[in-house]
């Protein structure tokens, strides 16, 4: 007598979408505003994944000239950099990075306060960018 198999109907794997943004020096430090401080485990290593994808290097630093100007007070400065040797970069995202892009975008939109706390004009750039995904 045979023996029967129990076999499971699997559905076909998608594959993962992936997605590409491009995005300046400036979109990149800007990004440092979209990670949340404290979050889930799992939004901790996406927000890692996502930062080694965007990092400066030291060699880009080295080569941009990158550097902060103090501001006229204690904590305040803005960074520049020779922008005639700046080259923009693309990255790729997972379905899930892109995911917890927009989730984070939504996160701020939502507890902007005028004045306080929430999008700078060029943020708000980066975030269209990501909206836009």
């Amino acid at each position: 007598m045979a023996k029967k198999e129990n076999v499971e109907a699997k559905a076909p794997s998608q594959p993962e979408t992936v997605k590409t943004l491009e995005l300046t020096v400036k979109d990149r430090i800007l990004f440092a505003d979209f990670f949340p401080e404290r979050s889930s485990l799992n939004d901790q290593w996406i927000s890692k994944d996502i930062q080694g994808k965007i990092n400066v290097s030291e060699q880009e630093r080295k080569e941009l000239n990158l550097r902060i100007v103090p501001g006229p007070r204690e904590g305040t400065g803005r960074w520049v950099w020779d922008e005639k040797k700046e080259k923009s970069i693309r990255i790729t995202l997972s379905n899930a990075e892109v995911q917890f892009l927009k989730d984070q975008v939504e996160r701020i939109n939502k507890t902007a306060i005028p004045g306080e706390r929430g999008f700078t004009m060029e943020a708000a750039e980066v975030a269209k960018k990501i909206k836009d995904l």
